[in-house]
C-alpha cells in the first residue's frame, strides 16, 4: 500500500513538471520563431489538451485495417 502510495504521489509530481516543461518551452520555442502571443497560447492550449491522451492511444498494428474503413 506504501509503494502505491509513492508511486502515485511520484506520478503526479512528473505529470506536474512535465506539463510545465512542455508548456515554457513549446511557448518559448514560438516566441523565438516570432508568432504572435494569441496564435502561442492558443496553439498550447490546443496540444496541451490533446498531449495527455496520446500515450494512451492504441497504436495500430501493421497489416490491420483502421476502425474507419470497417
Amino acid at each position: 500500500m506504501l509503494l502505491d502510495v509513492a508511486q502515485l504521489l511520484l506520478g503526479g509530481l512528473f505529470l506536474y513538471f512535465g506539463a510545465e516543461w512542455l508548456v515554457k518551452g513549446s511557448a518559448g520555442l514560438a516566441l523565438a520563431f516570432g508568432l504572435r502571443p494569441l496564435v502561442v497560447g492558443l496553439t498550447v492550449v490546443a496540444y496541451g489538451t490533446s498531449a495527455p491522451s496520446t500515450p494512451s492511444a492504441p497504436a495500430p498494428r501493421a497489416g490491420a485495417a483502421s476502425r474507419a474503413s470497417r
